[in-house]
């Protein structure tokens, strides 16, 4: 489960804060969440515990409909709400505080595809940044009083709103909810170079992605690769100068290239030209170390043959 919370208090009362949110919310909800293009009740009358709609969202470019129910609803208190075709949960709290009132907001993925778990720490970074996205523009909202004219019942055609920032988590919501991950999982494996994914979180720092370049480099295939240090590629060949200056620039959490004796799963020895980048969340923490392999033998053979040949032609002209 990933789940993102923010929270702000806005200058409303409760029970302003409450009509806004949950008795316009066929209304408002595009508001703050503007990929939302249209909404359609599937039960009749306002919200309430068991109410179920239906939206229709555009999300990186790509429509999706998917549908939801209420699952709490407290008057000047609460609206919790669950997916039905998809495995998401999201609440609203509030707590007044006199003329004021605090909103807490609450997202919670309950499961991550297999194909999306290399990701699942940036995906974790979407939905905390994408929850304080939804408490922003709701108190951006709020406090400016935003007025909207109730749609007619049921409503069916788009709904045409202002836009306002798009929020990082709300593909995780659709139902193309891996769309980002897969996506970019099938842009690496067109890659002509190797790249790896490592996590410094867990013992080791194991690969936990590597695409098809690094699999036809190494000779390894994929269910060999994850779960193991990079380190594997070196053998037993551990006397190399640029390894120490590897665990330098790791430790310090900075980037660094080198050339290294790696050996495919066949024995046979390869230099591979590797970079090694920190990925930093946000908030300037480390979450991966994203490697990326170029076998550059034959290009250094080629250097090395001409610097022989030069050696040759010089020694020709004393």
């Amino acid at each position: 489960m990933i789940r993102g919370k923010a929270s702000a208090t806005i200058r409303q009362p409760a029970a302003t804060v409450y009509s806004f949110i949950v008795d316009d919310f066929l209304t408002n909800y595009p508001r703050w969440s503007p990929e939302v293009q249209s909404l359609r009740p599937l039960s009749e009358g306002g919200l309430r515990v068991g109410f179920v709609a239906e939206q229709t969202r555009v999300d990186q470019g790509r429509r999706s409909t998917s549908t939801f129910r209420v699952t709490a609803c407290d008057r000047d208190c609460r609206l919790h709400i669950a997916g039905i075709s998809q495995p998401f949960q999201l609440s609203f709290e509030l707590e007044a505080d006199g003329s004021s009132t605090k909103i807490s907001f609450a997202f919670e993925l309950l499961k991550v595809d297999f194909f999306m778990r290399p990701f699942e720490k940036l995906i974790r970074v979407a939905v905390e940044d994408g929850a304080r996205g939804v408490v922003t523009n709701l108190a951006r909202l709020l406090e400016a009083q935003v007025q909207l004219p109730a749609p007619p019942q049921p409503l069916l055609a788009p709904v045409q709103t202002p836009p306002l920032p798009r929020q990082t988590m709300d593909f995780l919501a659709s139902k193309d909810d891996g769309l980002i991950p897969f996506v970019l999982s099938q842009i690496l494996d067109t890659c002509v170079n190797g790249v790896t994914l490592s996590d410094p979180d867990q013992p080791d720092s194991p690969i936990i992605y590597a695409n098809s370049a690094f699999e036809r480099i190494s000779g390894y295939p994929r269910s060999e690769i994850i779960g193991r240090n990079c380190r594997f590629l070196q053998g037993s060949d551990r006397d190399q100068p640029e390894l120490d200056e590897i665990r330098a620039a790791l430790k310090d959490h900075q980037g660094i290239e080198v050339t290294l004796r790696n050996y495919r799963k066949s024995g046979q020895m390869f230099l591979n030209r590797l970079s090694i980048r920190p990925l930093l969340d946000r908030n300037g923490l480390l979450i991966y170390y994203l490697g990326v392999q170029y076998d550059v033998t034959t290009q250094v053979g080629a250097s090395a043959e001409i610097d022989r040949l030069r050696l040759q032609l010089g020694d020709g002209r004393r």
